[in-house]
């Protein structure tokens, strides 16, 4: 994928598998920026620092 191509996109999202999970959100969060990344994308996601969650 040519850099014209390739975007970046970013996710805030209260919740992500494997780190926190409560809903469907968490099962997205945690698969789609996984394939889009596969595909060339610059992706990156945002999530609250929980106590469960480490650095």
């Amino acid at each position: 994928m040519t850099n014209d191509t390739r975007s970046k996109i970013l996710f805030v999202a209260t919740e992500a598998v494997p780190f926190a999970k409560e809903g469907g959100v968490a099962d997205v969060i945690g698969s789609l920026p996984k394939e889009l990344a596969a595909l060339g994308h610059d992706v990156r996601i945002f999530l609250p620092h929980y106590g469960s969650i480490d650095s």
